[in-house]
């Protein structure tokens, strides 16, 4: 039913997409449903204790058109052209990735959730290059409907056959390391860790922060390139994306060392525009002690 739904709408432009977003979807979210408003508001009063209540007030509505617009341009996505995604999002500097397959090593492209990243599978076919191929990990949905709906928007966007379910990545890497060309994977890496594989703890935001630091150690263990992958909206549907890299010799960083720069760079791009991020994320469900937060 919601597929059917998705492409009803997605033979809509995107401006009248963007018209529903705001003339309906909002509302309702918002106003009417008030979806995870407690959440999203308590995320932000700690994230951000400076600022005024007035202030706080303008990021969480902001942030809850954002989320509208974004809900728009992925239902848009659905049947996008390649042509159509390059002109919503730009790679300012993919020479960067690019390199690292004529070096013969492949790259990780860590993310967070900020905007529409699901923009970001499009990078390998703006690269085009034969040495590189593409792998959008994914986290399985217990709704087998939803899971196949997400694969196929990716795949849409990125090319068939790209996504790899997370406990199958290490395996798929070993396994293909002598028989494909060199991968670019894009890995969001904000997600919450269940209290058993919270593995890596720091401060963030304000607030202490678990990290899963899988894509750390599969690094670690393949001799990838670390990447971040800085998201910034420069207007309305119009995202430009720039790489810093973390290191390219993660063997020989300590523990840990890859997954702190990675927060301390999402931190920096959340300030930068806190309203691209998903607050109505539980993110900090759980302490140390495994123990849900108040």
């Amino acid at each position: 039913m919601m597929e059917g739904l998705i492409k009803i709408l997605s033979r809509l432009p995107l401006g009248v997409l963007y018209s529903i977003a705001t003339l309906l979807i909002y509302p309702s979210l918002y106003h009417i449903a008030r979806y995870r408003r407690t959440l999203a508001r308590k995320n932000l009063q700690r994230s951000f204790p400076n600022k005024t209540p007035q202030e706080l007030k303008r990021i969480e509505r902001e942030y809850y058109k954002t989320l509208c617009d974004t809900i728009a341009e992925i239902i848009w996505s659905y049947r996008a052209s390649d042509a159509h995604i390059r002109e919503h999002i730009i790679f300012e500097n993919k020479e960067i990735i690019e390199q690292y397959a004529l070096q013969n090593k492949g790259v990780f492209c860590m993310l967070g959730h900020m905007g529409n990243c699901e923009l970001m599978t499009s990078l390998v076919r703006q690269c085009a290059n034969p040495m590189m191929y593409s792998i959008n990990v994914y986290q399985e949905q217990k709704n087998h409907a939803a899971d196949q709906l997400m694969i196929h928007l990716r795949e849409h966007i990125a090319g068939p056959n790209t996504c790899i379910e997370k406990h199958y990545l290490l395996r798929h890497l070993i396994q293909h390391r002598d028989t494909q060309p060199y991968p670019c994977i894009g890995l969001v890496c904000d997600q919450k860790p269940t209290p058993v594989n919270a593995h890596f703890w720091t401060t963030f935001l304000h607030q202490d922060t678990a990290f899963n630091n899988g894509g750390e150690r599969i690094a670690k263990k393949m001799g990838y390139a670390c990447m971040y992958s800085h998201i910034r909206l420069v207007e309305r549907g119009k995202y430009v994306v720039r790489f810093h890299l973390i290191t390219d010799h993660p063997q020989d960083e300590p523990d840990g060392y890859i997954t702190e720069q990675y927060a301390r760079l999402l931190e920096a791009n959340i300030i930068e525009q806190p309203t691209l991020w998903l607050w109505t994320h539980n993110r900090w469900k759980w302490n140390r002690q495994g123990e849900v937060n108040e």
